[in-house]
């Protein structure tokens, strides 16, 4: 394993080359769109190379993911699914159904999918620093009533929340999502943080902090019109 270091970490992205996926960054919401490409052409200003570049085979990246996690999820917690289920959450009850049905080749051939997309990254981190989208295709939704109680299995919501990080779930890769602006619509999503996911090779995390960095100096940071303070609320849980 390669020593940890931030060698990279600086403020100049002068001659930083940054992967630009053009129909997969556009995927979102077009407030997120918008506000994520401006972040964009503020690094361009600043002296990154935007350099285009493309992602094959996304679906079936995203159906090896969704195999690999349900399977693995299911074969480390089987032994307390059955006591407990009534303890998970209606969405982990599905993940665990699905993983149950997944057969030994079904997962075999979803490592092969899992092995072409670390192979693209390679070709892709041949030519870019760093590969760039939003970090959501859309904020944070409203929490709908009864939660707390009975959890919540919303599988469209679930993929469009984790459209950007299957490549980085299954392949390992670093990234970081930072803040680029807040939302401006009138509906309930008002005044919540869009951010910019910026992911890079492995053992490269010094590259996505030091475009972080540049990012977040360019953000005023505020609090959303809904806000709680977790770590003040975590002050008030029992310890066990």
């Amino acid at each position: 394993i390669p020593p940890v270091h931030l060698k990279s970490f600086s403020d100049n992205v002068a001659g930083l080359k940054i992967g630009f996926f053009e129909a997969f960054f556009s995927d979102a919401h077009p407030e997120i769109v918008d506000m994520c490409l401006k972040a964009v052409k503020r690094l361009e200003s600043l002296g990154a190379e935007v350099v285009m570049i493309a992602l094959p085979h996304m679906e079936e990246v995203k159906m090896a993911h969704a195999v690999t996690v349900s399977s693995e999820m299911t074969a480390g917690y089987s032994k307390y699914f059955k006591k407990f289920i009534h303890s998970f959450t209606p969405e982990s009850r599905v993940s665990f159904t699905l993983g149950q049905s997944f057969d030994s080749s079904t997962f075999l051939a979803a490592q092969k999918v899992r092995r072409y997309a670390m192979s693209t990254l390679e070709e892709v981190f041949a030519q870019v620093d760093v590969i760039v989208s939003p970090a959501t295709g859309c904020t944070a939704p409203e929490m709908p009533k009864g939660l707390e109680k009975y959890g919540e299995s919303n599988i469209s919501q679930t993929v469009n929340l984790m459209r950007y990080i299957y490549h980085g779930n299954l392949c390992g890769i670093p990234g970081v999502a930072v803040p680029v602006g807040y939302s401006s619509s009138s509906n309930n999503n008002k005044g919540l943080p869009i951010s910019l996911l910026i992911q890079a090779r492995h053992w490269e995390e010094d590259m996505i902090m030091k475009v972080a960095r540049c990012c977040e100096s360019d953000v005023s940071h505020k609090k959303p019109e809904v806000y709680y303070d977790i770590l003040e609320l975590a002050k008030g849980e029992p310890r066990e």
